[in-house]
């Protein structure tokens, strides 16, 4: 029996509510933000009704292996997630890689990650040759949030239009490390962040 893809609109729906569940303070983050983003721009369109993430990639195969990279225009300090599928031996290759963690990781078909694919350096290992396997991956590029905070203005355009805006943004880039850190949820926190975020 073959594997079928469940509709992308159910696993961007997953995602959605991974997401929140296990990063709600980034969720927050994120909808805060491109939330503004799409009411200012009443044009755009998302692409999956429930999905926070505004961008997609989908990788059909038929044999599907990321090479060791980085994603370097996403938010670093956001969640990437990565969906697997197709039939394959997930015993025998398809893992996920974390280089920085040194980790090898199984995942097979069906399979949901989220990490920040801006700062973990990640890729696949190979499948057997007569096997296949696809991908499907939501992100947001760290540009967006950029955009936002320059008053919906590029830098270059910032700079020259509201040299002052630039410049309070720019302030605070020293502790902007510290903010994106501080929205990852410790375990024990995980609780308490949600009502938070979510039972106001």
């Amino acid at each position: 029996m073959g594997w079928i893809m469940p509709p992308c609109r159910s696993i961007a729906d997953r995602f959605a509510g991974q997401f929140a569940y296990y990063f709600p303070k980034v969720y927050r983050y994120y909808s805060e933000n491109l939330r503004q983003l799409f009411d200012h721009h009443k044009y755009l369109i998302h692409n999956f009704d429930n999905s926070i993430y505004p961008a997609a990639t989908f990788n059909m195969g038929p044999q599907t292996v990321a090479l060791k990279h980085g994603d370097t225009a996403n938010y670093w300090a956001g969640g990437c997630h990565i969906h697997s599928g197709g039939i394959f031996d997930h015993k025998r290759g398809g893992h996920m890689i974390l280089f920085n963690l040194k980790l090898v990781v199984e995942f097979p078909s069906g399979s949901d990650v989220i990490i920040p694919s801006a700062t973990v350096i990640h890729g696949n290992t190979p499948i057997q040759a007569d096997e296949w396997r696809i991908s499907f991956t939501q992100f947001c590029s760290g540009g967006l949030f950029r955009y936002v905070a320059y008053g919906f203005r590029t830098m270059k355009d910032c700079a020259s239009q509201n040299p002052k805006l630039k410049a309070k943004v720019d302030a605070k880039a020293g502790q902007r490390w510290k903010d994106g850190l501080r929205r990852f949820s410790k375990v024990d926190e995980l609780h308490a962040d949600r009502m938070k975020v979510f039972c106001k």
